[in-house]
């Protein structure tokens, strides 16, 4: 890790930061609409692609988990050009695809990580015998279309509701904390492990309104389901460019640039 770079994520993790978390969504609506049409014509595309990939048994589900990610690259890119006012181009939304191999083994390792940490205590409190009834009763409704074979099911998870809540914890302080991961892959050039650790120790700074805030950015992008899925084509890029913009403040993203540009010039 560059020692630049390591040293503001340090000052980040023993001072702290502002999250501005109310800025961010308005900065993530007015970098879109500054170029509108750019965002909702990737997005047409980015759902296209997704939909072919989710299309394909089983290959399909397992490329989207390194694919999607270097596609949602895109827009944090263009969201990136836009802010700074430099020009965009509907290639720079493919350009996720020069970190391939980073975004690739972090998404990989990421996924090991939460499912790993989500399953493993789940088949120790419901235990393999209840999941196997699951399963089945599952596979009757496939056959039936009968609600009630899962009558049983439903009494477990009653039961043991609680355990399950408490087992789920890790595997969401995870997905949470490593959120920023492919950004700092994407603009301070990170290899895929300190990609994630940057992006965990930074997030577990303010991880308590980092969660509130990804929940209700996450809301503003399922808006556009209810408007016949149509809205969801400007609504995924507010999503997406507010999360680029809480990053790039937090991490002085643009000031890093400039700043590094400056010593450039003087030698």
């Amino acid at each position: 890790m560059d020692f630049a770079i390591k040293e503001r994520i340090n000052d980040l993790i023993n001072n702290g930061y502002n999250f501005k978390f109310g800025d961010y969504i308005s900065e993530g609506f007015r970098i879109v609409q500054k170029n509108i049409g750019l965002f909702v014509g990737y997005t047409v595309i980015y759902f296209l692609m997704s939909s072919v990939m989710g299309s394909i048994p089983v290959i399909g589900s397992l490329a989207s988990i390194v694919i999607s990610p270097v596609l949602m690259a895109g827009f944090y890119i263009v969201a990136h050009k836009v802010q700074n006012n430099r020009e965009a181009e509907f290639s720079n939304f493919f350009d996720g695809f020069k970190d391939f191999k980073e975004i690739a083994i972090a998404a990989v390792m990421i996924t090991l990580i939460t499912v790993g940490l989500f399953v493993v205590p789940f088949l120790l409190i419901v235990g393999v015998d209840n999941l196997m009834g699951i399963f089945n009763a599952y596979q009757e409704f496939i056959s039936t279309a009968d609600p009630y074979v899962f009558e049983g099911v439903f009494d477990i998870f009653k039961e043991r509701w609680w355990l399950i809540f408490l087992g789920m914890i890790p595997a969401i302080y995870f997905s949470i904390s490593y959120y920023w991961t492919y950004l700092f892959i994407i603009f301070y050039k990170l290899p895929a492990w300190e990609a994630m650790e940057a992006s965990r120790k930074t997030v577990t700074k303010n991880w308590g309104i980092i969660f509130l805030f990804l929940f209700v950015v996450g809301l503003i992008g399922g808006m556009g389901i209810i408007l016949l899925f149509i809205g969801i084509l400007f609504t995924i890029p507010v999503m997406t460019s507010a999360i680029y913009a809480s990053f790039a403040d937090v991490t002085k993203l643009n000031y890093a640039e400039d700043h590094d540009i400056s010593e450039h010039l003087v030698d």
